[in-house]
């Protein structure tokens, strides 16, 4: 009785594992370096701020982690009512709220993002991860002018959180 327990436990052990979980890898395109990997939810949300062009626009796009891959559900503008959008995409909404302009619904997740850096003149960007909601990372300060690239890639519960690296 108690080597089969045993034999049970282990063989769940083994099975949990090599269960496959979507993983949030962030990497520098031109170094190959993985700069960030972690599991995470299906659902769950990444967010990204930028200060775009001269107008210094806040820009904050937000997205899901869903069917492998990232969901751009959202993006808000500050309006400051100079080139910016004001309708709403084929495959969703947009509507405004207060100062904040709103578009809503993507077609489809991407496999991939690629994400360029600015510097603290240009873009101030900062990504939060669904790790830790409330600590912004400021991308231009350790990674300025890099092209980074954002995606969910399924692994081995194991090997997800045996690689898991952070900023």
């Amino acid at each position: 009785m108690l080597q089969s327990l045993a034999f049970m436990v282990l063989l769940g052990a083994a099975a949990l594992s090599g269960w496959p979980v979507d993983t949030l890898e962030i990497a520098d395109t031109r170094e190959g370096a993985i700069l960030h990997s972690s599991p995470v939810p299906l659902g769950c949300e990444l967010e990204t701020r930028i200060i775009h062009s001269v107008q210094l626009t806040p820009v904050v796009d937000f997205y899901r982690f869903q069917q492998g891959g990232l969901w751009g559900w959202r993006e808000a503008i500050r309006s400051h009512n100079a080139g910016l959008p004001s309708q709403a995409p084929e495959t969703g909404q947009f509507y405004q709220h207060g100062d904040w302009m709103i578009l809503e619904g993507s077609a489809k997740p991407l496999p991939v993002i690629y994400y360029r850096v600015g510097t603290e003149k240009l873009g101030r960007n900062e990504i939060t991860l669904p790790q830790k909601p409330d600590l912004p990372v400021e991308l231009w300060r350790n990674h300025p002018g890099k092209r980074l690239s954002l995606k969910a890639v399924k692994k081995p519960l194991a090997s997800a959180i045996a690689e898991a690296q952070g900023f």
